[in-house]
């Protein structure tokens, strides 16, 4: 599994008002269509799933449009290269 595709799996554990999170395909990106609550649930699982903190001035959403800049944050935080798997 990419990390991307578990990024959409997290995303997809999360509802709200039984709406889930919506990734919308935008010239070859996903871009990330959520709210401020929304957003912060979505950092949550990241966090608790990858042992991860976010950084106070990345909780904004506005930071992250897309699911690859999200992605990228993610990968740096934990220190990864481009190329691997999430095997759990």
């Amino acid at each position: 599994m990419t990390l991307n595709e578990k990024i959409i799996e997290i995303a997809n554990a999360i509802t709200i008002d039984d709406k889930r999170i919506i990734f919308i395909q935008n010239d070859g990106s996903m871009l990330l269509d959520v709210n401020s609550i929304t957003f912060v649930r979505l950092v949550v699982g990241i966090e608790e799933y990858f042992n991860i903190e976010f950084d106070d001035d990345a909780l904004d959403f506005s930071k992250f449009p897309t699911l690859n800049t999200l992605s990228e944050y993610i990968e740096k935080k934990l220190n990864l290269g481009e190329d691997f798997n999430i095997t759990k």
